[in-house]
C-alpha cells in the first residue's frame, strides 16, 4: 500500500534474525529469463548478496526475507559501504546477533553512500 505513495525506508529493532544464507531478492530475475505474468513485470535488480556475523536463521528471520522478496524492499546490513561484512547490532549476556535493520525500496539501493 505504501509504495504506491513513494520509496520506502525501514529502520529498528525488528526482532528477527536473517542470517546471510537466505536472499532477500530475486537471483537471476530478468525479463529474458522469464516469461512474466502481466506486462508491467518488473525485474529485481542485479544486487550483491548480503552477509552477516550473525549465521542464524529465526522465524521472523525467514518471514522478513520473504516479505522483502515480495515487495522489492531490500536490507542495506551486511551489501552497503560502512557495513559489507554484516556488523553485530545486539549485544547481551546471552549472546550477540543482528536484530536492528535498515531496509529500502530497490530503487534507493545506489542512493545509499554510506551506511
Amino acid at each position: 500500500m505504501y509504495s504506491t505513495l513513494g520509496k520506502i525506508v525501514l529502520a529498528g529493532d525488528l526482532n528477527a534474525r536473517t542470517g546471510s544464507g537466505e536472499l532477500d531478492f530475486i537471483d537471476n530475475d530478468s525479463q529474458d529469463n522469464l516469461i512474466p505474468l502481466y506486462d508491467n513485470y518488473n525485474p529485481d535488480y542485479d544486487i550483491s548478496v548480503r552477509h552477516s556475523k550473525d549465521v542464524h536463521i529465526s522465524t521472523r528471520g525467514k518471514l522478513l526475507n520473504a516479505i522483502c522478496v515480495q515487495t522489492g524492499l531490500r536490507i542495506l546490513n551486511g551489501r552497503t559501504r560502512g557495513d559489507f561484512i554484516g556488523q553485530l547490532t545486539c549485544h547481551n549476556p546471552r549472546g550477540s546477533s543482528v536484530v536492528d535493520y535498515f531496509i529500502v525500496s530497490e530503487e534507493l539501493l545506489d542512493k545509499v553512500a554510506f551506511f
